[in-house]
């Protein structure tokens, strides 16, 4: 019997009692939900608030007790649960909810951790911004596996948050299962970034100790990572791994330590060593300077060599000192050989020959110039072949016959006088006598010999 004293009214309690007849379960959702953003508040959930029971208070309880029903039976039955068979079976008879608060109640298991989501294989942590898409759009629902959540067995779940603590030096770890998850996941894909971004960078400049000890870092966390698809055997594979991260906490101390205080040390003195690798001969006679130099590069090569890298400074010190007077000495040699040059062409010009005389002084100045200016002792030695080769230049130019008829032969003094030693007399009147047979050959058929 219909009490209502219009046919408007009549029809319209008509058709509640219809619907409350037919969709019996419709009265469980109590607040709708309009947009995305309501979804992703429900998984932050920041205003958390105990229900009367203990648990945490959420919208829609009777809704969240019957999907998570469900979701028990299907797992009894070792079903796998799509977020399509939820959205097919809770928008039918008896139940008539709408789409988005369906997936609103999945978000309100996933938020007190009675719920997960697994997408392609992979888990999907409660912070993913796409869980909108993965509970509502079309082409993803059939994808999304929606299952019961599996608490991590107490055991594991401390000896990993041991581990944690250890490893980064913390006590500050979240208290639930998907924060910790979360935290593991977070830290150590930066821990892996950070190591790469050593690899990529310090060690890519330069042959710096301990690369392998990084490398194997990198590595360690990757293993550890590519189980992030089940978070029970994330936990459990880290615990496993205790041993070898704890290692390497250890060996990365000293790696941190060496790039932040040691660096600039062990750079000064791999370049001495590159800018001594042709000049290592020059330092052959001075003992001290060459086992420093053997000192340092047997430093530099040690696997480890932290604790000898503070010897480095005054090693390098000495072979600096030796070698500075090597230079200065080396530098005083090429000024002799410019002055001697400039003499030995002013002596020969004639007055006429001033401007040969001017263009010498040019370029000998220029070498003395570059002299004061070199670097290195290979630098200097070289200089005093280019003094020689220019007092021969310009000795050949002022000695040049004034009559054009005139044969003359030239020759360098250095093609003349060879290398010997003289113990007596006869050996005096020998290079003697082989001398003036070479300039006697030389001057036959000639006018005159020039010795330049």
């Amino acid at each position: 019997e219909v009490k209502a004293s219009s046919v408007k009214d009549k029809i319209e309690y008509s058709l509640s009692n219809l619907v409350e007849n037919v969709y019996s379960k419709l009265g469980y959702i109590k607040k709708n939900f309009d947009n995305d953003t309501e979804l992703l508040q429900i998984l932050t959930n920041p205003n958390k608030q105990i229900a009367l029971s203990g648990g945490i208070a959420v919208d829609n309880p009777d809704a969240v007790d019957e999907v998570a029903q469900y979701l028990d039976l299907q797992g009894m039955k070792m079903l796998p649960t799509s977020m399509g068979d939820i959205q097919r079976r809770f928008s039918a008879i008896p139940y008539g909810w709408r789409e988005i608060d369906i997936a609103a109640v999945v978000c309100s298991l996933i938020s007190t951790q009675k719920a997960a989501l697994q997408y392609s294989g992979t888990m999907i942590q409660p912070t993913d911004k796409h869980i909108p898409d993965y509970l509502r759009r079309k082409t993803e629902i059939d994808k999304t596996l929606v299952t019961q959540k599996k608490k991590i067995p107490e055991t594991i779940n401390t000896n990993a948050r041991k581990v944690l603590k250890e490893y980064f030096n913390t006590m500050d770890l979240p208290d639930d299962d998907d924060g910790l998850i979360a935290y593991v996941l977070d830290s150590f894909s930066a821990e892996r970034d950070k190591l790469q971004g050593l690899l990529d960078g310090q060690y890519a400049s330069g042959n710096y100790p301990d690369k392998t000890v990084v490398e194997n870092g990198v590595k360690l966390c990757n293993d550890l990572l590519c189980h992030k698809k089940d978070n029970i055997a994330l936990l459990t594979k880290l615990v496993s791994m205790e041993d070898d991260f704890l290692d390497l906490s250890d060996d990365m101390a000293a790696v941190y330590s060496f790039f932040k205080n040691q660096k600039t040390i062990f750079d000064s003195a791999s370049t001495l060593l590159d800018s001594l690798t042709t000049e290592t001969e020059y330092m052959q006679a001075e003992q001290e300077a060459t086992k420093a130099l053997s000192q340092i590069k047997s430093i530099i090569n040690m696997p480890k060599p932290y604790k000898n890298i503070a010897d480095l400074p005054t090693l390098i010190q000495k072979v600096q000192n030796t070698y500075n007077q090597l230079m200065g000495l080396k530098r005083q040699d090429v000024f002799s050989e410019i002055q001697a040059a400039m003499g030995e062409i002013h002596q020969t010009a004639q007055l006429s020959q001033q401007n040969v005389v001017t263009k010498a002084d040019e370029a000998l100045d220029a070498k003395k110039q570059a002299a004061n200016e070199a670097v290195t002792l290979t630098q200097l030695d070289a200089m005093r072949f280019q003094i020689n080769n220019i007092r021969q230049q310009y000795m050949k130019v002022l000695m040049t016959p004034a009559e054009p008829d005139e044969k003359i032969v030239t020759a360098y003094r250095s093609s003349i006088c060879y290398t010997i030693k003289l113990k007596s007399e006869e050996d005096i009147d020998n290079y003697v006598a082989d001398i003036k047979e070479k300039l006697l050959e030389m001057l036959e058929g000639n006018d005159a010999l020039h010795i330049i």
